[in-house]
């Protein structure tokens, strides 16, 4: 039972406790040893250079806050909707979170750095990732995208959304 013990106990199986070296009554198969201690599961390894994991929770004001309008465009951040002259516009999350975000900061301009650290979480390396959101976002909320009203590029700078 010891030998058996000290085994587990060097393979990182299981821990011994000290009553397990004084001799002890042999436990019958259904009853657990007190001698033994079963090992605490130890975490995941985490994947190389990954991103840490945001969860995405409306403020606690955003339940008795109103929908944002602007020149027909809805943005109703309770229900996580967009409309867009009565239409609804389909987002992803991402997309709806970028959109929430430029629309609670009006006219401020943001560097795509700016936004990666506050729309995503955490700085990314690859800056090209807020251009394209940015872009589809465009296509699915603007009039003319080509002419951007309302997610405006700031030359030098990144982007501002203009209500």
């Amino acid at each position: 039972m010891i030998r058996a013990t000290l085994i587990a106990a060097a393979l990182g199986i299981c821990s011994v406790s000290s009553a397990a070296q004084n001799p002890a009554p042999t436990p019958t198969p259904t009853s657990p040893s007190p001698a033994v201690k079963p090992a605490q599961p130890s975490p995941a390894p985490k994947a190389k250079g990954a991103a840490p994991r945001v969860w995405r929770v409306n403020p606690p004001d955003a339940d008795d806050a109103e929908p944002l309008r602007f020149d027909g465009l809805e943005i109703d951040a309770r229900a996580r909707r967009v409309t867009r002259d009565g239409e609804e516009v389909q987002l992803s999350q991402r997309e709806f979170d970028l959109l929430e975000f430029f629309a609670t900061n009006p006219g401020r301009a943001f560097s795509r750095d700016q936004l990666l650290d506050r729309v995503w979480g955490a700085p990314l390396a690859d800056t090209s990732t807020v251009t394209v959101h940015v872009r589809r976002l465009r296509a699915k909320i603007e009039p003319d995208p080509e002419r951007p009203r309302f997610i405006q590029t700031v030359w030098g700078v990144g982007y501002r959304f203009q209500p």
